[in-house]
């Protein structure tokens, strides 16, 4: 069944002037994702690979935190419980790993 729609009723999706086209966009997240490949190498070369891991473990952690924060999700009790592990075991590797480097 269609829904008969009118000019009137229809909707403008554009972003008011602010249009970019699909290839410029997929240029400038061409070059995001080269940056970050590029600065995850650089890591890689000062840090251990499971310093590189447990880095980026927590960093995931705090982008759920930030996405929690910005959009407004709920958050169940078994992601706050998930969170709280994350951050108390990179906490504990770098106590422990301070440790053993003595």
């Amino acid at each position: 069944m269609e829904i008969p729609m009118t000019e009137d009723d229809a909707v403008d999706y554009s972003m008011q002037g602010q249009e970019m086209s699909l290839t410029k966009l997929l240029i400038i997240d061409a070059i995001f994702y080269h940056l970050q490949s590029v600065s995850a190498y650089c890591t890689m070369g000062c840090m251990s690979p499971v310093s590189q891991s447990v880095a980026n473990t927590l960093k995931r952690a705090l982008l759920v935190w930030a996405s929690i924060l910005y959009f407004g999700n709920p958050v169940t009790n078994s992601g706050i419980v998930g969170i709280m592990m994350v951050v108390s075991g990179v906490f504990l590797y770098n106590h422990v790993r301070r440790i053993y480097q003595s």
